[in-house]
């Protein structure tokens, strides 16, 4: 094996597809080549040391030998295990939501600071214990905002007038009372922040918000309408996580 292309880089594994008998390519989202493909011979052992490092919501750092199409694993060492994650079912079903979505929809050798971030705070959230359906939320947000998706929560969409009364999933954003359409959903005032307030708080700074579950419930349908009628995104375990939202 070539050496002159080993680099160290941390990231999380998306995704394990078996080949041969002990052999498994990984698709791996890293801070600095962002989702690149590998292949990692022996790693379904028993006695492979690199097998906890591989394993799917870890953050590692791997030594690789960096190729065009399929680089090489050399070494993997957890950094983070967030074990917590698989105590409950709706917080692995999520985790396994946002893996998903970084597999099959962040393009490969694309490496971005905000996206590797964003995976790195999300699963540190869902292993916390932040409440699933604000994580939820800001996942949902994330996945928007990356398919160039933005809505107006400063004001009404149609005017900028602060005090608003709705939401308009046409012209997507707020709507005040003088411009309320009855197509719009007019939603309570606790809400309505709550909208705004998800749309624009970082993942990372999730413990300053503090919203009621039942409000989260009246406002998840919002986020989940562009994802579904303009995203284009079709997650599997997406159908799971609306079972028990």
């Amino acid at each position: 094996m070539t050496t002159h292309n080993i680099e160290k880089t941390e990231g999380v594994v998306l995704k394990i597809t078996p080949s041969k008998e002990s052999d498994a390519i990984l698709s791996i989202y890293t801070h600095d080549y962002g989702r690149i493909s590998v292949y990692g011979k022996g790693i379904k052992k028993i006695n492979s040391k690199n097998a906890r490092g591989v394993t799917p919501s870890t953050l590692s750092l791997f030594e690789l030998n960096v190729r065009k199409g399929l680089s090489s694993l050399i070494r993997a060492s957890g950094i983070k295990y967030y074990t917590h994650i698989q105590d409950h079912i709706e917080t692995d079903i999520l985790a396994q939501c946002l893996l998903e979505y970084y597999y099959r929809y962040v393009p490969e050798n694309k490496p971005d600071l905000e996206t590797y971030t964003f995976l790195v705070d999300a699963l540190k959230a869902i292993d916390t214990g932040y409440s699933y359906k604000l994580i939820y939320a800001l996942i949902l947000v994330f996945i928007m905002k990356d398919n160039g998706i933005e809505l107006e929560v400063d004001g009404c969409v149609h005017c900028g007038h602060t005090s608003v009364t709705s939401f308009s999933l046409v012209d997507g954003g707020f709507v005040c009372h003088k411009h309320q359409t009855p197509q719009d959903v007019e939603l309570s005032i606790d809400a309505l922040k709550a909208i705004r307030h998800i749309y624009k708080t970082p993942i990372a700074h999730v413990d300053a918000l503090s919203i009621d579950e039942s409000v989260l419930k009246e406002i998840l349908f919002i986020f989940e309408h562009y994802i579904d009628e303009y995203c284009g995104i079709y997650l599997n375990a997406l159908r799971f996580v609306k079972e028990w939202i």
